[in-house]
């Protein structure tokens, strides 16, 4: 082993960059990584050189003891030590979601308006922008921007080497673009549920056609649509987990790093709480707009208005 491989950065520690593999010329590479795996993996066991389909029973009897020591004391002692970088990473994933469902809002508003209109030009361009993030994944579309993204930047900009993106432009762009084609959908829906006819009063007043969508149309829609678009921005919170795939830093990276390294369950047990913490009160938050919207209007007094001195004709 010593005269095959030479462990580059050997001292890893969690939340940091891993380290890499240097090999002789003409050396088995496979034999190499899956010696290195065998030392390295606290998951794979015995240090003692694998033989073919020794590894693979050594993954298997790692994943049995994730399961057997879940409720090890040490194991939880050792997660709550390094809680540094999962916090590290919810505060990225936090920011992310909330970027990425500004975007996702204003975008898919804009573009569910755009389906309604009469004009055949804008309603094309939403119909294409729909069709096309809702039929490719978004695992896909990241990775497409993570890599051909820099090259496109500097062919735009001039710059003399690709242009890099940051982890965090890479996620709220990813999960922002991909939802606001969902959100285009179900404003889209809420608007066509509207009576046409409302739409032509409110422009036999003077109303403009942009006014009559802002106070007459969408404040209706608003209670139609409320329930899928708390899904989607359920379903926004748990796609940032994406990110991990370019290792953007966010809570998923995180907890795969934790895992990789000291092969406990417990770090994906901690990522899921972490997901929970955000997504329940948003949940809770919608609901409680869904029953205050079904409420009734309380009339109001004159009185109130200061108008009590005012007889009734």
């Amino acid at each position: 082993m010593n005269e095959t491989v030479e462990l580059l950065q050997p001292e890893v520690k969690f939340g940091e960059q891993g380290y890499g593999v240097a090999t002789k010329k003409g050396c088995d590479l496979s034999a190499v990584v899956d010696q290195v795996i065998c030392d390295r993996w606290p998951m794979a066991g015995s240090t003692k050189r694998s033989r073919p389909g020794v590894l693979y029973r050594r993954i298997v009897q790692g994943r049995n003891q994730m399961l057997e020591g879940l409720f090890d004391a040490d194991r939880w002692s050792t997660t709550f030590q390094n809680m540094g970088p999962f916090w590290e990473g919810f505060g990225v994933t936090l920011q992310v979601v909330v970027a990425g469902l500004l975007l996702s809002l204003v975008l898919g508003t804009l573009l569910g308006v755009f389906s309604t209109t009469r004009s055949r030009v804008l309603r094309a361009i939403s119909r294409v922008y729909v069709e096309f993030y809702q039929n490719t994944p978004l695992p896909v579309q990241v990775l497409f921007m993570y890599m051909a993204g820099p090259q496109f930047l500097q062919a735009i900009t001039g710059a003399d080497q690709p242009v890099r993106i940051a982890p965090f432009v890479l996620g709220f762009l990813g999960v922002g673009l991909y939802h606001a084609a969902y959100i285009s959908e179900v404003i889209r829906t809420g608007i066509e549920a509207v009576p046409r006819g409302q739409m032509e009063a409110a422009q036999s007043q003077g109303f403009t056609r942009a006014q009559a969508y802002w106070y007459i149309v969408l404040p209706q829609t608003f209670k139609i649509i409320l329930p899928p678009l708390c899904n989607q921005a359920l379903n926004l919170v748990k796609n940032t987990s994406v990110l991990a795939l370019v290792a953007g830093g966010d809570l998923m990276y995180r907890s795969d790093n934790f895992v990789s390294l000291y092969g406990y369950l417990q770090g994906y047990i901690v990522c899921c709480l972490m997901y929970f913490i955000i997504c329940f009160p948003l949940a809770m938050l919608v609901q409680w707009l869904e029953r205050r919207s079904k409420e009734r209007p309380r009339g109001v007094s004159l009185a109130e208005l200061g108008l009590d001195n005012v007889e009734e004709a």
